[in-house]
């Protein structure tokens, strides 16, 4: 979903999220962050529009945005073995949460600079 580490999509409530607007993301608030500093996360359109369309109508600012999110290392292994993606590839590579994490970070690693100026 985002560079977001575990911990800080497990803290997320939806006071962090903005949604909607030209360039929706995610504040992760310094309180969840590893080096205790506030972080800007920009999201793709489509998936502030998912997230937003999950919202439930009577959430508060701070309810958890995924409130049953507890082990979500798990529940990605389960999913890769339903869709029969090896969690290793033939290079020795491991398809992990980190791993999905890194992806997203480098893709938007532009997006970030920008947001930062």
């Amino acid at each position: 979903m985002s560079a977001l580490r575990k911990g800080e999509l497990i803290a997320l409530i939806w006071a962090d999220c903005q949604l909607d607007g030209s360039l929706p993301h995610i504040k992760a608030r310094a309180s969840t962050t590893p080096n205790r500093k506030e972080a800007t996360i920009p999201l793709h359109p489509g998936l502030a529009r998912q997230l937003l369309a999950s919202k439930p109508a009577n959430a508060t600012p701070d309810a958890s945005v995924f409130p049953r999110m507890k082990d979500i290392s798990h529940a990605l292994l389960v999913d890769l073995d339903k869709a029969g993606i090896a969690r290793i590839d033939a290079l020795g590579r491991k398809l992990d949460f980190h791993a999905l994490r890194y992806t997203y970070a480098t893709s938007v690693a532009p997006l970030n600079a920008w947001l930062r100026n």
